[in-house]
C-alpha cells in the first residue's frame, strides 16, 4: 500500500508539476581590441606593464552578464508586462491557446499564496519593475568552463518561446554593455580639443623661434657652431705657423748679419798669374768654390751637408794651390759680390719679418673677435635650444594627440558600429522538451521513497512484531540450537530439487549429530508449533534422505489422525495402520507398508474405531521399540502442537523431538510454551527447524549484509 501510495504522488508530480524550459546561448571572446588593445587616455602618462589573461577577460564578461544592469536592460527591452505575464505559460504543444485547467489552478494558488505572505508581512511588496528584475535574475544561467573562452548564457521560461526570448534579449544586452565597458566615453572630444590647443601653440613657438633666427641670422645651431670651431682653428693654425716663420725669419735674418760682420767689402775679383794657365784655372776655381760656399753658408746651416762638400772642395784646392808656385800674379779687387748678395737677402728677410708680424697681429685681433662671436653664439644657443626644445616637445606632444585622436575616432567607430571580439558562435536555442521537471530524477526519487518507506515500515513491523524471523533470534529466544534454515517449498521426496536435497541431507547429517547425546536415539520425532507448520513435509523428507543413506530400513511413522499427510503424500490412504494393531503386537508385521522408496517403510495411523480411537504415547512407544531392532532411524510425524495438544503428549513417545516453527508466523511466545510443555514432559528437543524463511533481498546483497554484521 505505501509503495502504491509513493506510485500515485510520484504521478501526480509529473503531472502538476510546473514546466519549465531551458534556452542557451554560446559567446565566443577572441583576442580583440578589448583583451590586447589600451585605452587611448591609458597611455598619455607613466604606464605601467601589467599581464592580463583571457582567464581574467571572459571572468569580466561574465561578471557583466551576471550583473543587474543587464537584468534592468532586458526587461527595458521586453518590458514589465511580457517578463510578469502569465500568457506564455502554457506550452505551444497545446491544440487550444487558452489556458488548462492545471494552469488556471496552479496560477490562482500562486497569487493567492502570495497575496497571503504580502498580508502577513512575510515578503516585502515590490513595484512591478523590481519583481520583473529579479525573475529575470532567478531565470538566467551564466557559466563558462575552465580554460575556455566560450561562455554559454542561458535563460529558464514557462515557454520554449519565453526563454528563447529572454536569452536573446540577455545576448543583446550584454553585447550593448561589453562595448560600452571596454570604450572611451569622451576621449574622443577630449583629443580633439587638446590636438587643436597644441596645434595653435605649436604654430606660435614657431613664429618665435623663426624670427630669433633670423634676427640673429642663424639658419642652424650646429653648422654655426661648426663654422665658428673651423674659423677659430684656421686662425690658431695660421698663428702657429706664422710663429714659426718669424722665429725662422728672426734667426736667418741673425744669421745673415754674422756672415755680414765677417765678410770682407772687396774682394779680388781676379788675378793673373802668367806662365801657369793650370794655376790660374785652379784658381778660378777656388774662387767659384768660395762664393758657393758663402752662398750655402747664407742659406744653409753650418752642417748642411752640400754645404760641407763645398768647403772640402775649397780645403782641397787651397791646398793644391799652396803646393803649387806662380811666376807672376796680377789682382784686381771689387766690392765683395757675396756681402752685396748676403745684404741683399737680409734686407728681403728683413721686410719678411716685417710683414709676417702684421699678419701675426691681425690673426690676434681676429682671434679676440671669434671669441667674442663664440660667448655670443653661446648665449644665443642657450636661447636657440630652448625655443626648439620647446617646438620640439610641442611637436611630439601634437603627433601623439593627433594618434590618439585618431585611435579614440576608430574606438568611436567601431563602438557606434558595435564590433567587439564577442562572437555569438549559437544563437539562443529553441528547445520544445522541457528542462524541468527531471522525470528520470522524480522517478528516481518516487522509487527511492517508495521502497525506503517500504522497507522502514517493514522493519518498524518487524520491530513491534513478536514473530520468529531469524535462526540467531529462535537460538537467542527459545535456547534451542537451530539445525536449519529451509526455504517454503511443497516439494516432497520426489520433486526434490538438488539444492534442497542438499539441504535435507545437511540437516540429517547435523540431526544425527545432535540426536548422538540420547541413549537410543533410534526415534525422533517431528513436532511442528502450529498446524501449518509443514512438519509433516519435513518428516517426509528427512525419512527419505536418511533412507538413502543407512544400510538398514528407515521407518516413517504417521500419527496425525486428522490430517493423515503421510498417509496422502505416499499414496497410502485406507492402509491399516497403529490402531490396527493388537495389543499383544502379534499382527504389527502385517501393518508395515513398503512405498516406492527405497529402504523406506512406512507405518500409518490407521483407521479410529469406537474402541480405539486415539493413540497415546504409551502405544507409540511400544510400537516405537518393538520395531528398534529392525530399522536403524524411525521418524515419526507427530500432530501439530495447536492441536489439543496432542503432539506434544505423543512426543513422549520418542527418544527426541525435532521442532519445526514456520517463520514469521510463530510467535516467540507459542514456540516458548510448546518447549516448556516439552521439557515439563521430560521429552528431549534435540533441534530447532526454521521452515519457510523467506527471503526479501537479493542474495549478491543478502551475502553482503550478512558480511556487514
Amino acid at each position: 500500500m505505501i509503495f502504491v501510495l509513493w506510485g500515485l504522488l510520484t504521478w501526480a508530480c509529473l503531472v502538476f508539476w510546473p514546466r519549465s524550459y531551458y534556452s542557451e546561448a554560446k559567446l565566443l571572446l577572441r583576442v580583440g581590441r578589448e583583451s590586447i588593445g589600451l585605452d587611448p587616455t591609458a597611455t598619455t602618462g607613466e604606464t605601467l606593464l601589467m599581464q592580463r589573461s583571457q582567464e581574467d577577460e571572459v571572468n569580466s564578461a561574465v561578471e557583466i552578464l551576471a550583473s543587474r544592469q543587464i537584468a534592468e536592460r532586458v526587461v527595458d527591452m521586453l518590458g514589465v508586462e511580457t517578463i510578469l505575464s502569465t500568457s506564455t505559460e502554457g506550452s505551444e504543444s497545446q491544440d487550444d491557446s487558452q489556458p488548462s485547467m492545471i494552469d488556471s489552478v496552479r496560477s490562482s494558488l500562486s497569487a493567492k499564496l502570495s497575496s497571503l505572505l504580502l498580508w502577513s508581512r512575510i515578503r516585502d511588496p515590490l513595484s512591478d519593475r523590481e519583481e520583473a528584475i529579479r525573475r529575470v535574475d532567478r531565470s538566467r544561467d551564466v557559466s563558462s568552463r575552465r580554460n575556455s573562452t566560450v561562455i554559454t548564457v542561458g535563460a529558464k521560461g514557462k515557454s520554449p518561446e519565453s526563454a528563447q526570448q529572454l536569452a536573446r534579449a540577455m545576448t543583446a544586452a550584454f553585447l550593448d554593455e561589453y562595448t560600452k565597458a571596454n570604450g572611451s566615453h569622451g576621449s574622443l572630444a577630449f583629443f580633439e580639443e587638446q590636438t587643436t590647443l597644441l596645434n595653435e601653440q605649436l604654430m606660435a613657438k614657431s613664429r618665435e623661434l623663426q624670427e630669433f633666427k633670423q634676427q640673429h641670422r642663424l639658419v642652424s645651431a650646429d653648422s654655426r657652431r661648426e663654422i665658428l670651431k673651423q674659423h677659430i682653428a684656421e686662425n690658431e693654425s695660421e698663428l702657429l705657423r706664422l710663429a714659426n716663420d718669424m722665429e725662422y725669419s728672426q734667426a736667418k735674418i741673425n744669421d745673415l748679419d754674422g756672415k755680414l760682420s765677417a765678410a770682407p767689402e772687396q774682394l779680388v775679383t781676379q788675378r793673373v798669374e802668367t806662365g801657369d794657365d793650370a794655376y790660374n784655372r785652379m784658381r778660378e776655381q777656388l774662387y767659384e768654390l768660395e762664393i758657393q760656399e758663402r752662398e750655402l753658408a747664407s742659406t744653409h746651416q753650418p752642417t748642411h751637408p752640400a754645404l760641407i762638400a763645398v768647403r772640402e772642395q775649397r780645403e782641397q784646392v787651397e791646398k793644391i794651390l799652396a803646393k803649387q808656385g806662380s811666376d807672376r800674379l796680377d789682382t784686381t779687387r771689387a766690392l765683395n759680390p757675396n756681402r752685396l748678395s748676403l745684404d741683399l737677402i737680409e734686407k728681403q728677410e728683413d721686410a719678411n719679418l716685417t710683414a709676417l708680424r702684421a699678419r701675426y697681429q691681425e690673426l690676434l685681433r681676429q682671434q679676440d673677435s671669434l671669441r667674442t662671436q663664440v660667448n655670443e653664439f653661446a648665449e644665443q644657443e642657450v636661447e636657440l635650444a630652448k625655443l626648439q626644445r620647446e617646438v620640439d616637445l610641442l611637436t611630439a606632444a601634437f603627433v601623439k594627440h593627433s594618434e590618439k585622436r585618431e585611435e579614440a575616432r576608430i574606438n568611436d567607430a567601431l563602438e557606434s558600429d558595435r564590433i567587439s571580439n564577442v562572437n555569438i558562435i549559437q544563437p539562443a536555442t529553441f528547445v520544445e522538451k522541457a528542462e524541468s521537471p527531471s522525470k528520470a530524477a522524480i522517478l528516481a526519487i518516487g522509487g527511492f521513497m517508495a521502497v525506503a518507506t517500504s522497507l522502514g515500515f517493514a522493519t518498524f513491523r518487524e520491530a513491534i512484531d513478536g514473530t520468529i524471523r531469524t535462526p540467531e533470534q529462535a537460538e537467542a529466544e527459545l535456547g534451542l540450537p537451530v539445525l536449519m534454515s529451509l526455504p517454503p517449498s511443497r516439494r516432497v521426496w520426489n520433486r526434490l530439487r538438488p539444492v534442497e536435497r542438499r539441504r535435507y541431507e545437511e540437516l540429517c547429517d547435523e540431526l544425527f549429530e545432535r540426536a548422538a547425546s540420547v541413549e537410543r536415539p533410534r526415534s525422533i520425532g517431528v513436532l511442528g508449533c502450529r498446524s501449518d507448520a509443514g512438519a509433516s513435509t519435513v518428516a517426509a523428507n528427512l525419512a527419505v534422505v536418511a533412507a538413502s543413506r543407512v544400510s538398514r530400513p528407515a521407518l516413517l511413522v504417521d500419527t496425525d489422525l486428522e490430517r493423515k499427510s503421510i498417509s496422502k503424500m505416499f499414496g497410502l490412504n485406507g492402509a491399516p495402520g497403529l490402531l490396527d494393531i493388537t495389543d499383544d503386537g502379534e499382527d504389527a508385521s502385517e501393518s508395515l507398508l513398503r512405498g516406492r522408496v527405497d529402504n523406506l517403510e512406512f507405518l500409518l495411523s490407521g483407521n479410529a474405531t469406537s474402541e480405539r480411537s486415539r493413540i497415546d504415547s504409551t502405544m507409540l512407544a511400544t510400537r516405537v521399540h518393538q520395531f528398534a531392532d529392525k530399522y536403524d532411524t524411525v521418524f515419526v510425524d507427530l500432530p501439530a502442537a495447536d492441536s489439543s495438544g496432542r503432539g506434544a503428549i505423543l512426543a513422549r513417545g520418542v527418544d527426541g523431538v525435532l521442532l519445526v516453527i514456520e517463520t514469521e508466523r510463530t510467535s516467540i511466545d507459542e514456540a516458548r510454551r510448546v518447549c516448556d510443555r516439552l521439557s515439563g514432559a521430560g521429552t528431549c528437543i534435540v533441534g530447532v527447524v526454521l521452515n519457510k524463511s523467506r527471503r526479501y533481498l537479493p542474495q549478491w546483497l543478502d551475502r553482503l549484509v550478512e558480511t556487514g554484521k
